[in-house]
Protein backbone atom coordinates (compact mmCIF):
# COMPACT_ATOMS: atom_id res chain seq x y z
CA UNK A 1 0.00 0.00 0.00
CA UNK A 2 1.28 3.72 -1.06
CA UNK A 3 2.38 5.85 1.48
CA UNK A 4 1.98 9.79 0.77
CA UNK A 5 5.21 11.81 1.02
CA UNK A 6 3.41 14.73 2.49
CA UNK A 7 4.04 16.81 -0.65
CA UNK A 8 2.22 19.42 -1.97
CA UNK A 9 -1.44 18.50 -3.00
CA UNK A 10 -1.97 17.23 -6.44
CA UNK A 11 -2.92 20.50 -8.07
CA UNK A 12 -5.22 22.08 -5.71
CA UNK A 13 -4.78 25.00 -3.39
CA UNK A 14 -6.67 27.25 -1.53
CA UNK A 15 -6.84 29.78 -5.08
CA UNK A 16 -7.79 32.79 -2.65
CA UNK A 17 -5.93 35.78 -4.49
CA UNK A 18 -3.06 37.03 -2.48
CA UNK A 19 -3.65 34.35 0.25
CA UNK A 20 0.00 33.68 1.25
CA UNK A 21 1.17 30.73 -0.21
CA UNK A 22 2.24 29.26 3.18
CA UNK A 23 -1.84 29.54 4.25
CA UNK A 24 -2.83 28.57 0.79
CA UNK A 25 -1.16 25.08 0.12
CA UNK A 26 -2.44 21.77 1.21
CA UNK A 27 -0.42 18.91 1.64
CA UNK A 28 -0.87 15.01 0.31
CA UNK A 29 -2.13 12.73 3.28
CA UNK A 30 -3.75 15.70 5.23
CA UNK A 31 -7.02 17.09 6.08
CA UNK A 32 -8.39 20.57 6.54
CA UNK A 33 -11.27 22.21 8.05
CA UNK A 34 -12.90 25.41 6.71
CA UNK A 35 -15.92 26.60 8.53
CA UNK A 36 -18.20 29.17 6.59
CA UNK A 37 -21.47 30.86 8.44
CA UNK A 38 -22.95 31.31 4.50
CA UNK A 39 -23.81 28.45 2.26
CA UNK A 40 -23.77 30.49 -0.95
CA UNK A 41 -19.65 31.50 0.60
CA UNK A 42 -18.90 27.66 0.59
CA UNK A 43 -20.29 27.46 -3.10
CA UNK A 44 -18.34 30.32 -3.90
CA UNK A 45 -14.56 29.48 -2.42
CA UNK A 46 -15.31 25.17 -4.13
CA UNK A 47 -16.06 27.40 -7.76
CA UNK A 48 -12.77 29.48 -6.65
CA UNK A 49 -10.68 26.43 -5.96
CA UNK A 50 -11.64 24.40 -9.17
CA UNK A 51 -11.22 27.32 -11.18
CA UNK A 52 -7.60 27.91 -10.07
CA UNK A 53 -6.95 24.18 -9.89
CA UNK A 54 -3.84 22.90 -11.88
CA UNK A 55 -4.91 21.46 -15.82
CA UNK A 56 -4.05 18.39 -14.80
CA UNK A 57 -5.44 17.59 -10.94
CA UNK A 58 -7.73 14.95 -10.39
CA UNK A 59 -10.67 15.91 -7.65
CA UNK A 60 -13.53 14.68 -5.91
CA UNK A 61 -16.38 16.60 -4.44
CA UNK A 62 -18.93 15.13 -2.56
CA UNK A 63 -21.99 17.15 -1.74
CA UNK A 64 -25.23 16.26 0.54
CA UNK A 65 -27.35 17.95 -2.48
CA UNK A 66 -26.57 17.30 -5.82
CA UNK A 67 -23.83 19.65 -7.08
CA UNK A 68 -24.79 19.77 -10.73
CA UNK A 69 -26.42 23.16 -10.30
CA UNK A 70 -22.88 24.81 -8.53
CA UNK A 71 -21.30 22.90 -11.25
CA UNK A 72 -22.69 24.71 -14.54
CA UNK A 73 -20.97 27.75 -13.62
CA UNK A 74 -17.79 26.40 -14.21
CA UNK A 75 -16.09 27.64 -17.75
CA UNK A 76 -15.25 24.68 -20.12
CA UNK A 77 -11.28 25.60 -20.22
CA UNK A 78 -10.87 25.89 -16.36
CA UNK A 79 -10.99 23.37 -13.72
CA UNK A 80 -9.29 19.97 -12.89
CA UNK A 81 -8.82 17.84 -15.39
CA UNK A 82 -10.85 15.16 -13.68
CA UNK A 83 -13.68 15.92 -11.49
CA UNK A 84 -15.95 13.20 -9.72
CA UNK A 85 -18.61 14.60 -8.07
CA UNK A 86 -20.94 12.05 -5.34
CA UNK A 87 -23.77 12.77 -2.93
CA UNK A 88 -23.61 11.99 0.35
CA UNK A 89 -27.16 10.43 1.96
CA UNK A 90 -28.44 8.21 4.39
CA UNK A 91 -27.79 8.51 7.78
CA UNK A 92 -25.37 11.00 8.68
CA UNK A 93 -22.78 8.79 10.74
CA UNK A 94 -23.13 6.06 8.75
CA UNK A 95 -22.36 7.70 6.04
CA UNK A 96 -19.44 9.51 7.72
CA UNK A 97 -18.05 6.09 9.10
CA UNK A 98 -18.26 4.31 5.60
CA UNK A 99 -17.07 7.39 2.86
CA UNK A 100 -13.71 5.79 2.90
CA UNK A 101 -15.14 2.15 1.64
CA UNK A 102 -17.57 3.87 -0.62
CA UNK A 103 -14.45 5.94 -2.31
CA UNK A 104 -12.93 2.49 -2.39
CA UNK A 105 -15.77 0.62 -4.05
CA UNK A 106 -16.80 3.64 -6.22
CA UNK A 107 -13.51 5.33 -7.48
CA UNK A 108 -10.29 3.83 -6.16
CA UNK A 109 -8.52 7.27 -5.72
CA UNK A 110 -5.22 8.12 -5.73
CA UNK A 111 -3.24 10.85 -5.43
CA UNK A 112 -6.33 13.18 -5.58
CA UNK A 113 -7.75 16.31 -3.56
CA UNK A 114 -10.89 15.62 -2.12
CA UNK A 115 -13.54 18.24 -1.45
CA UNK A 116 -16.27 18.04 1.39
CA UNK A 117 -19.56 20.44 1.61
CA UNK A 118 -21.66 19.74 4.12
CA UNK A 119 -23.52 21.41 6.75
CA UNK A 120 -22.95 21.86 10.20
CA UNK A 121 -26.27 19.64 10.98
CA UNK A 122 -24.39 16.59 9.51
CA UNK A 123 -21.17 16.88 11.84
CA UNK A 124 -23.09 17.60 14.81
CA UNK A 125 -24.64 14.40 14.41
CA UNK A 126 -21.68 12.77 14.88
CA UNK A 127 -21.01 13.65 18.21
CA UNK A 128 -18.39 12.10 19.81
CA UNK A 129 -17.65 10.08 17.18
CA UNK A 130 -16.20 12.39 14.97
CA UNK A 131 -12.47 12.33 16.36
CA UNK A 132 -12.18 8.23 15.70
CA UNK A 133 -14.14 9.51 12.22
CA UNK A 134 -11.51 12.06 11.49
CA UNK A 135 -8.62 9.77 12.26
CA UNK A 136 -9.41 7.16 9.82
CA UNK A 137 -10.19 9.40 7.07
CA UNK A 138 -6.58 10.54 7.74
CA UNK A 139 -5.05 6.84 7.72
CA UNK A 140 -7.01 6.21 4.64
CA UNK A 141 -5.81 9.59 2.81
CA UNK A 142 -1.80 8.67 3.56
CA UNK A 143 -2.49 5.59 2.22
CA UNK A 144 -3.88 6.68 -0.71
CA UNK A 145 -1.95 10.06 -1.45
CA UNK A 146 -4.91 12.57 -1.66
CA UNK A 147 -6.01 15.46 0.30
CA UNK A 148 -9.14 16.15 1.88
CA UNK A 149 -10.88 19.83 2.81
CA UNK A 150 -13.88 19.88 4.65
CA UNK A 151 -16.30 22.76 4.21
CA UNK A 152 -18.81 22.77 6.77
CA UNK A 153 -21.25 25.33 6.68
CA UNK A 154 -23.66 27.25 8.80
CA UNK A 155 -23.53 29.57 11.46
CA UNK A 156 -23.22 26.40 14.29
CA UNK A 157 -20.03 25.64 12.13
CA UNK A 158 -17.98 28.63 12.56
CA UNK A 159 -19.26 28.68 16.73
CA UNK A 160 -17.70 24.93 17.10
CA UNK A 161 -14.51 26.11 15.34
CA UNK A 162 -12.66 27.02 18.66
CA UNK A 163 -13.35 23.51 20.14
CA UNK A 164 -12.45 21.72 17.01
CA UNK A 165 -8.74 22.75 18.37
CA UNK A 166 -8.87 19.83 20.21
CA UNK A 167 -8.61 17.92 16.85
CA UNK A 168 -5.32 19.70 16.05
CA UNK A 169 -3.26 16.17 16.11
CA UNK A 170 -5.33 15.25 12.90
CA UNK A 171 -6.57 18.21 11.22
CA UNK A 172 -3.61 20.06 9.32
CA UNK A 173 -5.74 23.30 8.76
CA UNK A 174 -8.22 25.16 10.84
CA UNK A 175 -10.10 28.09 9.64
CA UNK A 176 -13.24 29.98 9.41
CA UNK A 177 -14.78 32.20 7.06
CA UNK A 178 -17.77 34.58 8.07
CA UNK A 179 -18.90 38.01 6.85
CA UNK A 180 -18.33 41.04 8.69
CA UNK A 181 -19.16 44.50 7.73
CA UNK A 182 -18.61 44.32 3.69
CA UNK A 183 -16.11 42.01 3.53
CA UNK A 184 -15.37 39.54 5.25
CA UNK A 185 -13.18 37.62 8.30
CA UNK A 186 -11.08 34.83 7.46
CA UNK A 187 -9.65 33.12 10.78
CA UNK A 188 -6.75 30.42 10.33
CA UNK A 189 -6.27 28.83 13.94
CA UNK A 190 -3.75 26.78 12.10
CA UNK A 191 -2.21 25.70 9.18
CA UNK A 192 0.76 23.32 8.55
CA UNK A 193 1.79 22.43 4.99
CA UNK A 194 5.41 21.26 3.66
CA UNK A 195 6.04 25.08 3.33
CA UNK A 196 5.50 26.06 6.95
CA UNK A 197 3.40 25.79 10.32
CA UNK A 198 1.50 28.63 11.13
CA UNK A 199 -0.50 29.57 14.00
CA UNK A 200 -3.35 32.53 14.30
CA UNK A 201 -3.75 34.42 11.71
CA UNK A 202 -6.56 37.46 11.12
CA UNK A 203 -7.58 38.34 7.39
CA UNK A 204 -9.93 40.63 5.73
CA UNK A 205 -11.33 39.12 2.44
CA UNK A 206 -12.83 41.17 -0.21
CA UNK A 207 -15.63 39.21 -2.70
CA UNK A 208 -14.56 40.26 -6.37
CA UNK A 209 -16.12 39.11 -9.38
CA UNK A 210 -13.33 36.88 -9.77
CA UNK A 211 -13.84 35.11 -5.97
CA UNK A 212 -12.31 36.03 -2.62
CA UNK A 213 -9.11 38.31 -2.43
CA UNK A 214 -6.92 39.23 0.69
CA UNK A 215 -8.24 43.17 0.63
CA UNK A 216 -5.52 43.88 3.83
CA UNK A 217 -2.10 42.56 4.63
CA UNK A 218 -2.00 40.30 7.51
CA UNK A 219 -1.68 41.18 10.80
CA UNK A 220 1.52 42.42 12.54
CA UNK A 221 1.03 39.73 15.36
CA UNK A 222 1.31 36.96 12.81
CA UNK A 223 4.35 38.47 11.15
CA UNK A 224 6.13 35.75 13.13
CA UNK A 225 8.67 33.39 10.86
CA UNK A 226 11.56 30.89 12.10
CA UNK A 227 13.90 32.55 8.62
CA UNK A 228 14.42 35.81 10.53
CA UNK A 229 18.09 35.05 10.56
CA UNK A 230 18.07 34.15 6.73
CA UNK A 231 19.59 36.32 4.05
CA UNK A 232 18.46 36.02 0.39
CA UNK A 233 21.30 38.53 -1.98
CA UNK A 234 20.66 38.72 -5.63
CA UNK A 235 25.12 37.98 -7.07
CA UNK A 236 25.43 41.23 -8.04
CA UNK A 237 25.23 42.63 -4.51
CA UNK A 238 27.75 40.94 -2.67
CA UNK A 239 31.12 42.03 -5.63
CA UNK A 240 32.12 38.87 -5.59
CA UNK A 241 32.52 38.20 -1.83
CA UNK A 242 32.16 34.28 -0.84
CA UNK A 243 29.20 33.26 0.84
CA UNK A 244 30.95 30.82 3.10
CA UNK A 245 31.21 33.44 5.32
CA UNK A 246 27.86 32.83 6.82
CA UNK A 247 25.88 29.66 7.13
CA UNK A 248 22.86 30.91 6.53
CA UNK A 249 23.41 33.34 3.26
CA UNK A 250 21.78 31.64 0.11
CA UNK A 251 22.76 33.79 -3.39
CA UNK A 252 20.39 33.83 -6.50
CA UNK A 253 22.49 34.57 -10.04
CA UNK A 254 19.02 37.10 -11.17
CA UNK A 255 16.54 38.92 -9.42
CA UNK A 256 13.39 36.39 -10.40
CA UNK A 257 15.51 33.21 -8.95
CA UNK A 258 15.30 35.63 -5.83
CA UNK A 259 11.58 36.09 -5.76
CA UNK A 260 10.89 32.98 -6.42
CA UNK A 261 12.75 31.78 -2.88
CA UNK A 262 11.24 35.09 -1.06
CA UNK A 263 8.01 34.25 -1.90
CA UNK A 264 8.30 31.44 0.46
CA UNK A 265 9.98 33.37 3.00
CA UNK A 266 8.15 35.38 6.09
CA UNK A 267 10.76 37.12 8.17
CA UNK A 268 14.70 37.07 5.94
CA UNK A 269 16.14 39.80 4.54
CA UNK A 270 15.45 40.04 0.93
CA UNK A 271 18.55 42.00 -0.97
CA UNK A 272 17.61 43.00 -4.76
CA UNK A 273 20.36 45.02 -6.71
CA UNK A 274 19.39 47.63 -9.06
CA UNK A 275 21.83 48.45 -12.41
CA UNK A 276 19.84 51.05 -14.37
CA UNK A 277 16.70 52.81 -14.54
CA UNK A 278 15.36 50.12 -16.72
CA UNK A 279 15.23 47.84 -13.53
CA UNK A 280 13.47 50.20 -11.91
CA UNK A 281 9.59 49.18 -13.30
CA UNK A 282 9.81 45.29 -12.63
CA UNK A 283 12.05 45.59 -9.63
CA UNK A 284 8.94 47.82 -8.16
CA UNK A 285 6.25 45.49 -8.95
CA UNK A 286 8.15 42.38 -7.75
CA UNK A 287 8.19 44.41 -4.28
CA UNK A 288 4.67 44.87 -4.21
CA UNK A 289 3.81 41.38 -5.06
CA UNK A 290 6.44 40.29 -1.91
CA UNK A 291 5.19 42.67 0.39
CA UNK A 292 1.69 41.48 -0.43
CA UNK A 293 1.77 38.05 -0.30
CA UNK A 294 4.48 37.66 2.08
CA UNK A 295 3.69 40.06 4.98
CA UNK A 296 5.10 42.87 7.06
CA UNK A 297 8.15 40.86 8.63
CA UNK A 298 10.09 40.30 5.25
CA UNK A 299 12.61 42.74 5.06
CA UNK A 300 12.95 44.07 1.18
CA UNK A 301 16.23 45.92 0.61
CA UNK A 302 17.86 47.49 -2.65
CA UNK A 303 20.90 48.05 -3.29
CA UNK A 304 21.65 50.54 -5.94
CA UNK A 305 24.90 49.60 -8.25
CA UNK A 306 24.84 52.62 -9.79
CA UNK A 307 23.80 56.44 -9.48
CA UNK A 308 20.57 55.57 -11.14
CA UNK A 309 17.59 56.30 -8.32
CA UNK A 310 16.46 59.81 -7.84
CA UNK A 311 14.55 60.92 -5.17
CA UNK A 312 10.61 59.52 -6.73
CA UNK A 313 12.31 56.65 -7.17
CA UNK A 314 12.99 55.92 -4.42
CA UNK A 315 9.46 56.98 -3.08
CA UNK A 316 8.27 54.20 -5.34
CA UNK A 317 10.07 51.33 -4.06
CA UNK A 318 9.27 52.27 -0.91
CA UNK A 319 5.40 52.68 -1.41
CA UNK A 320 5.85 49.14 -3.00
CA UNK A 321 7.21 47.53 -0.29
CA UNK A 322 11.06 48.17 0.03
CA UNK A 323 12.64 48.41 3.64
CA UNK A 324 15.56 49.73 2.82
CA UNK A 325 17.31 51.53 -0.06
CA UNK A 326 21.49 51.60 0.33
CA UNK A 327 22.73 54.12 -1.86
CA UNK A 328 25.09 54.09 -5.09
CA UNK A 329 28.53 53.75 -3.36
CA UNK A 330 28.31 52.61 -0.48
CA UNK A 331 31.37 50.69 0.48
CA UNK A 332 30.46 47.08 1.06
CA UNK A 333 31.41 47.02 5.01
CA UNK A 334 28.70 50.16 5.39
CA UNK A 335 26.12 48.56 3.47
CA UNK A 336 26.28 44.80 5.16
CA UNK A 337 26.16 46.94 8.32
CA UNK A 338 23.08 48.52 7.12
CA UNK A 339 21.25 45.18 6.57
CA UNK A 340 22.03 44.65 10.72
CA UNK A 341 19.84 47.64 11.17
CA UNK A 342 16.82 46.36 9.60
CA UNK A 343 16.82 43.36 12.11
CA UNK A 344 13.56 43.26 13.61
CA UNK A 345 11.60 45.87 11.87
CA UNK A 346 8.32 45.21 10.06
CA UNK A 347 6.76 47.33 7.11
CA UNK A 348 4.51 49.86 8.72
CA UNK A 349 3.68 51.77 5.51
CA UNK A 350 0.57 51.72 3.80
CA UNK A 351 1.33 49.59 0.87
CA UNK A 352 0.17 51.09 -2.46
CA UNK A 353 -2.66 49.60 -4.06
CA UNK A 354 -1.58 50.19 -7.64
CA UNK A 355 1.65 49.62 -8.25
CA UNK A 356 1.55 50.02 -12.30
CA UNK A 357 -0.55 53.60 -12.10
CA UNK A 358 2.65 54.78 -9.32
CA UNK A 359 5.09 53.33 -11.62
CA UNK A 360 3.74 55.61 -14.45
CA UNK A 361 3.69 58.45 -12.82
CA UNK A 362 7.01 58.79 -11.89
CA UNK A 363 8.25 57.46 -15.16
CA UNK A 364 10.35 60.02 -17.12
CA UNK A 365 9.41 60.81 -20.45
CA UNK A 366 12.64 60.04 -23.56
CA UNK A 367 13.66 63.17 -23.33
CA UNK A 368 17.13 64.96 -21.79
CA UNK A 369 19.29 68.03 -22.23
CA UNK A 370 19.31 71.77 -23.47
CA UNK A 371 16.60 71.99 -25.77
CA UNK A 372 14.53 75.00 -27.41
CA UNK A 373 12.01 76.87 -25.39
CA UNK A 374 9.31 75.34 -26.95
CA UNK A 375 9.40 72.02 -25.91
CA UNK A 376 10.66 73.25 -22.40
CA UNK A 377 7.69 74.88 -22.43
CA UNK A 378 5.35 71.66 -23.55
CA UNK A 379 7.30 69.23 -20.91
CA UNK A 380 6.29 71.12 -18.21
CA UNK A 381 2.59 71.34 -19.67
CA UNK A 382 2.44 67.42 -19.63
CA UNK A 383 4.20 67.76 -16.08
CA UNK A 384 1.35 69.88 -14.76
CA UNK A 385 -0.93 67.62 -16.68
CA UNK A 386 0.40 64.46 -15.17
CA UNK A 387 0.59 65.64 -11.50
CA UNK A 388 -2.33 66.74 -9.79
CA UNK A 389 -1.14 66.70 -6.01
CA UNK A 390 0.13 69.38 -4.40
CA UNK A 391 3.78 67.87 -4.69
CA UNK A 392 5.55 68.37 -8.08
CA UNK A 393 7.62 65.19 -10.17
CA UNK A 394 10.39 67.68 -9.72
CA UNK A 395 12.24 71.24 -9.33
CA UNK A 396 11.82 73.99 -11.68
CA UNK A 397 15.09 76.06 -11.58
CA UNK A 398 15.64 79.75 -12.93
CA UNK A 399 19.44 80.71 -12.87
CA UNK A 400 21.05 84.09 -13.66
CA UNK A 401 24.48 83.72 -14.92
CA UNK A 402 27.61 85.81 -13.95
CA UNK A 403 27.62 89.44 -15.67
CA UNK A 404 29.34 88.56 -18.84
CA UNK A 405 28.46 85.14 -19.48
CA UNK A 406 26.14 84.12 -22.01
CA UNK A 407 23.70 81.43 -21.30
CA UNK A 408 24.84 79.30 -23.83
CA UNK A 409 28.24 79.22 -22.46
CA UNK A 410 26.87 78.37 -18.81
CA UNK A 411 24.82 75.53 -20.67
CA UNK A 412 27.98 74.17 -21.95
CA UNK A 413 28.86 73.20 -18.68
CA UNK A 414 25.50 71.09 -18.30
CA UNK A 415 25.90 67.50 -18.12
CA UNK A 416 22.16 66.18 -17.89
CA UNK A 417 22.24 62.29 -18.18
CA UNK A 418 18.75 61.60 -16.78
CA UNK A 419 15.52 61.10 -18.81
CA UNK A 420 13.35 63.94 -17.64
CA UNK A 421 16.20 66.22 -16.84
CA UNK A 422 16.09 69.06 -19.41
CA UNK A 423 17.11 73.04 -19.97
CA UNK A 424 16.54 76.05 -22.06
CA UNK A 425 17.37 79.57 -22.47
CA UNK A 426 14.98 82.15 -21.70
CA UNK A 427 15.28 85.71 -21.30
CA UNK A 428 19.02 85.64 -20.45
CA UNK A 429 18.37 83.09 -17.87
CA UNK A 430 19.07 79.75 -17.67
CA UNK A 431 15.70 76.92 -16.47
CA UNK A 432 16.38 73.63 -15.48
CA UNK A 433 14.09 70.64 -14.84
CA UNK A 434 15.01 68.19 -12.64
CA UNK A 435 12.37 65.32 -12.82
CA UNK A 436 12.30 63.27 -9.16
CA UNK A 437 13.99 65.69 -7.67
CA UNK A 438 13.55 66.56 -3.98
CA UNK A 439 13.31 70.16 -2.59
CA UNK A 440 15.75 69.74 -0.08
CA UNK A 441 18.66 68.48 -2.41
CA UNK A 442 18.38 71.05 -5.42
CA UNK A 443 21.50 72.44 -4.35
CA UNK A 444 23.23 68.51 -4.34
CA UNK A 445 21.80 68.08 -8.22
CA UNK A 446 22.83 71.31 -8.69
CA UNK A 447 26.51 70.59 -8.14
CA UNK A 448 26.09 67.22 -9.71
CA UNK A 449 24.61 68.61 -13.13
CA UNK A 450 27.13 71.36 -13.78
CA UNK A 451 30.90 69.90 -14.73
CA UNK A 452 32.32 73.27 -12.08
CA UNK A 453 30.58 74.54 -9.03
CA UNK A 454 27.87 76.52 -10.20
CA UNK A 455 28.15 79.26 -7.72
CA UNK A 456 31.19 79.99 -10.05
CA UNK A 457 29.31 80.49 -13.49
CA UNK A 458 25.65 82.11 -11.24
CA UNK A 459 25.33 85.14 -9.55
CA UNK A 460 21.78 83.75 -8.14
CA UNK A 461 19.16 80.92 -8.50
CA UNK A 462 15.39 79.90 -7.40
CA UNK A 463 13.80 76.84 -7.34
CA UNK A 464 9.98 76.43 -7.67
CA UNK A 465 8.73 73.00 -6.10
CA UNK A 466 4.87 73.00 -5.88
CA UNK A 467 2.56 72.28 -8.57
CA UNK A 468 1.27 76.09 -7.58
CA UNK A 469 4.88 77.74 -7.89
CA UNK A 470 5.75 75.68 -11.37
CA UNK A 471 2.66 76.39 -12.99
CA UNK A 472 2.86 80.44 -12.05
CA UNK A 473 6.31 80.69 -13.34
CA UNK A 474 5.49 78.29 -16.51
CA UNK A 475 2.65 81.06 -17.41
CA UNK A 476 5.31 84.30 -16.85
CA UNK A 477 7.82 82.13 -19.24
CA UNK A 478 5.11 81.56 -21.80
CA UNK A 479 3.72 84.97 -22.21
CA UNK A 480 7.70 85.92 -22.17
CA UNK A 481 8.43 83.51 -25.06
CA UNK A 482 5.11 84.89 -26.66
CA UNK A 483 6.24 88.24 -26.69
CA UNK A 484 9.53 87.69 -28.09
CA UNK A 485 7.94 85.76 -31.32
CA UNK A 486 5.14 88.64 -31.24
CA UNK A 487 8.04 91.14 -31.37
CA UNK A 488 10.65 89.88 -33.40
CA UNK A 489 9.70 87.15 -35.17
CA UNK A 490 12.02 85.20 -36.80
CA UNK A 491 15.24 86.10 -34.35
CA UNK A 492 16.41 83.27 -32.72
CA UNK A 493 17.31 85.62 -29.49
CA UNK A 494 14.55 88.50 -29.21
CA UNK A 495 15.53 88.92 -25.34
CA UNK A 496 19.23 90.17 -26.50
CA UNK A 497 18.26 94.02 -25.79
CA UNK A 498 16.53 93.38 -22.75
CA UNK A 499 18.52 93.36 -19.32
CA UNK A 500 18.87 90.59 -17.02
CA UNK A 501 16.91 93.09 -14.33
CA UNK A 502 13.81 93.30 -16.63
CA UNK A 503 14.28 89.67 -17.18
CA UNK A 504 13.79 88.75 -12.90
CA UNK A 505 10.96 90.82 -12.46
CA UNK A 506 8.31 88.26 -10.57
CA UNK A 507 10.89 85.47 -9.42
CA UNK A 508 11.06 85.07 -5.81
CA UNK A 509 11.74 88.18 -3.57
CA UNK A 510 15.74 87.73 -3.27
CA UNK A 511 17.09 86.49 -6.19
CA UNK A 512 18.17 89.81 -7.83
CA UNK A 513 19.77 90.69 -4.66
CA UNK A 514 23.05 89.82 -2.36
CA UNK A 515 24.28 87.54 -5.56
CA UNK A 516 27.59 86.47 -5.63
CA UNK A 517 30.49 87.77 -6.66
CA UNK A 518 31.67 86.58 -10.03
CA UNK A 519 35.25 85.20 -10.28
CA UNK A 520 37.66 85.74 -12.87
CA UNK A 521 37.33 82.15 -14.96
CA UNK A 522 38.55 81.04 -18.53
CA UNK A 523 35.70 78.92 -20.21
CA UNK A 524 35.98 76.35 -22.89
CA UNK A 525 34.66 77.53 -25.99
CA UNK A 526 33.77 74.01 -26.63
Amino acid sequence: MATSSGGPSQGCHLAIDDLPIELAQLRDGEAYWIALADENDSSALIMQLLRGADPDARAVLICSVDPTSMLAGLPPDQGPADLRTYRLSGEPLKALRALTKDLDRSLRPRGRIIIMRLSAEYFSAAGDHLETVLYRWREWLQSNGCVLLVLAYGEPAVKAVNGMLRFSNVLSGLASLRPSGGEYDYSVLHWRNAIDAVGLTQLRLASTPQGYAVSRQRALSAAVGNDRARFLFEAMVLEGVPVFMADDWHVFDSAAELARQAMQATAATVVFGLRSGADLPPLAKTLHALRKQRGPALKLVIREMNRTLRYQDEQLLLACGATLIVPADTPLPRFLSLLETVQGKLYARELAEDPEALIERSRAVSLRGVIGVDPFLDYLDHMLEQNEAASAAGVLVAMIPVPGLTPDLAMGQLHLRRFGDVACELGGMVYLFLFGCHPNLVEVALGNVFGIPYGEIFSDHAAYITMDQIAAEHGRMRRLFDAQKANAPGTADATRGISVEQMTKGVPAGMGAGRQAPRLMTLPLI
